[in-house]
């Protein structure tokens, strides 16, 4: 059976998602950190100059017969921004704007003057007529030349403020609102400083009453019944807590099906059983099965019946001579060797013990990796029995894959596999009974 035929194992992969929550926790906090923070800086600690509104409310009139006619007739907030942000209206505000503000506070001011000077006159008007006409011409001059400072003034004041204002920002200050009634919409008017979204809220209440009203025939009159005098401060919508929580949860989202594509894609090796359903190669299990040894007397026992020296016709081999070779270049087989000897004291011995110990045992020795040194295939022919040494974890399956391949061209017979640095905890969950002894290779 291939990787790609292998059926989905729910098991193993919820246990290595398990694994891996930490990794999927950490990536959860950096994401929170990364969008719920810049969030929070844009939105709060690099906010903008705050903006202020002037909110005005009108009653209109509407050229119908009953009211019930007021729903066919009726501007809808749509069509009100539309009107709002026409040329004919801004004009119309904009030249409010620029009317004169101070022309009856100068025209009060006069009239104070020549009273003033009026009474003079009389006062003064005893010795002489002609004193008398002198001083009331004098009292003129200086008058006239008040009004003229006056009116200057009043005009140069609001020029600077219209400009103060700007022509071409003006359409973005404006919105309307259309709530519940249909005859009771609302202008507001948005602006860096409270005092110019209420001077522009004057200006748009006296271009809806006049200039708009007049205009649009479905209108009688417009009437203001709440005009913006004053400027609240706009509070922008910030949710912080729930920026922060929403981006917690789909970092989290996103990091567990990141993971969980990793585990599913990924050709790894984690359980002893994968090796002989993917490849059917036999497995002697991992360094601390307990049927690792069992596994080794009767998968390597015609490698052991040939150590008293007879080899069997069409067979050209070492007599008793078995090979620990690793799968991948990493894996030290000498190391391999050495656990296995630790393990497996009775059955696995080199040269050097054979000579000591019983003339039947086997003589163990290691090679290199087949990846790294092909030409250790030389040697690999020459054995009566090949042991792979294949690590557990990511992208060894397809590293076994090639080297079964490359020793099946080589006409190297592999008699099993074990499992090299295996996760002893995952495989002891995974199988929910005590078939390992728990312990780790560090």
């Amino acid at each position: 059976m291939t990787y790609g035929k292998e059926p989905f194992d729910l098991r193993l992969t919820v246990l290595c998602m398990c694994r891996r929550i930490p990794f999927i926790l950490a990536g959860t906090v950096l994401g929170t950190l990364i969008f719920g923070g810049g969030y929070y800086v844009k939105n709060v600690l690099l906010r903008e100059a705050p903006l202020y509104a002037a909110e005005s409310t009108y009653r209109v009139e509407y050229a119908v017969e009953e009211e019930k006619d007021v729903g066919v007739v009726y501007i809808n907030q749509m069509s009100w921004n539309t009107y709002l942000q026409s040329q004919f209206f801004l004009d119309a505000v904009w030249g409010h704007l620029e009317e004169p503000e101070r022309t009856e506070a100068g025209e009060d001011g006069v009239d104070m003057e020549k009273g003033a000077g009026a009474d003079g006159t009389g006062m003064e008007t005893g010795p002489g007529e002609d004193g008398t006409g002198m001083k009331d011409a004098a009292g003129a001059d200086s008058t006239g030349m008040e009004n003229a400072a006056g009116a200057e003034n009043a005009g140069m004041g609001n020029a600077a403020g219209a400009a103060d204002i700007g022509r071409e920002a003006l359409g973005g200050m404006l919105e309307a609102v259309l709530a519940s009634d249909l005859r009771v919409p609302s202008t507001i008017v948005t602006s860096d400083s409270p005092e110019k979204s209420v001077r522009i809220a004057k200006a748009v209440e006296a271009a809806m009453t006049q200039e708009f009203a007049e205009e649009i025939r479905e209108i009688i009159s417009i009437e203001v019944i709440d005009s913006g005098s004053t400027a609240v401060e706009v509070i922008p919508d910030v949710r912080v807590g729930r920026a922060i929580a929403l981006s917690a949860v789909l970092s989290g989202f996103f990091m567990t099906v990141i993971t969980l594509l990793q585990i599913t894609g990924e050709d790894g090796v984690r359980l002893p059983d994968s090796i002989g359903k993917r490849y059917g190669v036999k497995t002697v299990g991992t360094l601390y099965s307990r049927e690792l040894e069992e596994n080794i007397r009767y998968f390597f026992r015609e490698s052991i019946s040939l150590a008293a020296g007879t080899v069997p016709e069409g067979k050209n081999c070492v007599p008793g001579r078995i090979v620990v070779c690793p799968v991948q270049e990493q894996v030290d087989g000498a190391l391999v060797l050495e656990k296995l000897k630790e393990r497996c004291p009775k059955l696995v011995r080199t040269q050097e013990e054979k000579n000591k110990g019983e003339a039947c045992c086997a003589v163990w020795s290691a090679a290199d990796s087949p990846s790294a040194h092909p030409e250790v295939c030389r040697e690999l022919r020459e054995a009566c029995g090949i042991l792979l040494a294949l690590k557990s974890g990511n992208h060894g399956g397809r590293q076994l894959e090639h080297v079964l391949e490359y020793l099946r061209q080589q006409d190297c017979k592999v008699t099993a596999v074990i499992l090299w640095e295996a996760d002893e905890r995952l495989i002891k969950r995974y199988y929910a009974f005590g078939a390992h002894d728990g312990k780790g290779n560090g």
